[in-house]
């Protein structure tokens, strides 16, 4: 029987996050849950070296609504697509393994259904305990990202649009670029996670070949005038903060 979401953990490495990750997350998931078949959870382990997998198995064994998958992969965008790929429910749900659920989680998934391709909420910083929002409009996405883990994707749009394995760091932002553009999304006010935005990989390197590419990408959904707009946005926020 298909599940309502996958939620999908891609991880190396990561021992010292797996017994908090089982603290934080799967028993708020059981404790939550009025039923244990409206989501699955898949860990994409890119052949973990220090431990992590046998963690991860004894915790495959423990809880049924968990699949392991470990294999090679070229980094976190093609696990994420692996992670699609070996999916069986209509959305699909990104968390990073210190990334912790909130009650908003399955406020949003009470939402879901058919009418549209994203559901987004918000998360919160753990760097500030702040929430971080921001939205699939224009003027909101070509400045900054939405932050994946407060998105549910229908499957069906991920499956036609792959992550792009170029950009190391900020596929998900190229890929929402389009998505802005080419999906439908529906915005509820909930609180979706607390987001990691101290020690993950985003926050300490930067995607080059991303940074290169944006305007490319920015035209290649909103063609020469979303160029224009995207140029006239930046000098607006750029003059707005020397005048302020």
């Amino acid at each position: 029987m298909k599940s309502k979401v996958s939620i999908i953990v891609p991880v190396f490495n990561a021992i010292d996050h797996v017994l908090s990750f089982e603290e934080s997350n799967l028993k708020f998931l059981l404790q939550y849950s009025n039923d244990v078949t409206d989501f699955e959870l898949i860990f994409i382990d890119g052949e973990s070296v220090d431990g992590t997998l046998d963690e991860l198995y004894k915790l495959s064994e423990k809880y049924n609504f968990i699949h392991l998958f470990s294999e090679k992969d070229e980094g976190i965008y093609d696990a994420m697509n692996k992670g699609i790929q070996y999916s069986n429910s209509e959305f699909v749900y990104f968390l990073g393994m210190d990334d912790v659920l909130l009650p908003g989680f399955f406020n949003m998934l009470e939402k879901l259904n058919s009418e549209y391709d994203i559901f987004y909420g918000y998360v919160n910083l753990t760097s500030s305990g702040l929430p971080y929002k921001r939205g699939f409009n224009f003027k909101d996405i070509v400045k900054e990202n939405v932050c994946h883990q407060s998105c549910f994707y229908n499957k069906k749009v991920l499956l036609e649009k792959p992550y792009e394995l170029k950009y190391k760091i900020l596929s998900d932002w190229a890929s929402n670029i389009f998505f802005s553009k080419n999906a439908s999304s529906c915005y509820f006010d909930f609180s979706i996670c607390k987001y990691n935005d101290q020690d993950g990989v985003s926050s300490c390197q930067v995607d080059t070949d991303f940074r290169n590419d944006r305007i490319k990408i920015i035209y290649g959904s909103y063609g020469f005038f979303g160029v224009l707009n995207f140029f006239y946005l930046m000098l607006f926020y750029k003059l707005r903060r020397l005048i302020c």
